[in-house]
């Protein structure tokens, strides 16, 4: 096992985005903030699967980290329309449990054979 570039910086990545949506919720429990913290702790779940996945020296370690990186990837768009619509203080409640629910779909196959073989 190698420590790459690539893995490091993705190490970076998610410590300094685990804290940063820990600073933020810490600060106030507004929904602006709430949705932002959530958005961070995605990113850093998905570069914390992304530096292990670099790391995997077997199959199915990687094959199981890739998963987890398109797990927590899934994530990201749907609260970082959140954030946005919390930020611009849009009421589009309906267009978010929409999303909500399709992503809740895709990440029932997320861990499928028919998502990644």
């Amino acid at each position: 096992m190698t420590i790459t570039f690539y893995a490091i910086v993705h190490a970076v990545i998610s410590i300094i985005a685990f804290v940063l949506g820990l600073l933020v919720i810490r600060k106030q429990r507004k929904a602006i903030f709430i949705s932002f913290s959530f958005l961070a702790w995605s990113v850093a779940l998905w570069a914390g699967s992304y530096c292990v996945w670099l790391l995997s020296s077997d199959y199915k370690s990687a094959l199981f980290w890739s998963r987890a990186l398109n797990l927590f990837a899934t994530f990201i768009p749907v609260f970082y329309l959140h954030w946005i619509v919390s930020l611009l203080k849009l009421r589009r409640k309906k267009l978010l449990i929409f999303y909500y629910f399709l992503t809740g779909f895709f990440v029932l196959f997320s861990y499928s054979p028919y998502y990644i073989k």
